[in-house]
């Protein structure tokens, strides 16, 4: 082992395929990155202009006065509307009232709510 002789590896510098190839692949990496941000940046630019365009739009829909009539219909966009409590739902004879909300005819999309005996007793209100 002590007259085996050491030889120095020479590093051949002179193979460029490897270096090329390298090259040629992070050139392409890079090319592509590129493609990717400018396609990300032209969706967020154009993500920034719609959503301007809407807040514009919104803060124009809220400067007009509540009361102003719509420009196609006339329509108004707050209206007072009175509640009128019916006394057919309300009726002192039990029979009555029992028959208007149990009616078919009745439309349970109005709002009218009955609440139970208990309840209105507690708060000194009509049965329901």
């Amino acid at each position: 082992m002590a007259l085996q002789e050491y030889k120095i590896v020479q590093q051949d510098d002179t193979n460029h395929n490897i270096e090329t190839l390298m090259y040629l692949n992070l050139r392409r990496q890079l090319r592509y990155f590129k493609g990717v941000s400018f396609a990300l940046d032209i969706f967020l630019s154009l993500s920034l202009l719609f959503n301007a365009l809407w807040v514009h739009q919104t803060l124009q829909l809220m400067s007009i006065p509540i009361l102003t009539p719509t420009k196609y219909t006339g329509l108004v966009r707050n209206i007072s509307t009175p509640f009128i409590i019916d006394n057919l739902f309300t009726n002192e004879n039990r029979t009555i009232a029992d028959a208007a909300w149990s009616s078919p005819d009745l439309d349970s999309e109005v709002g009218l709510v009955a609440l139970t005996d208990e309840y209105a007793k507690s708060k000194g209100l009509l049965p329901a």
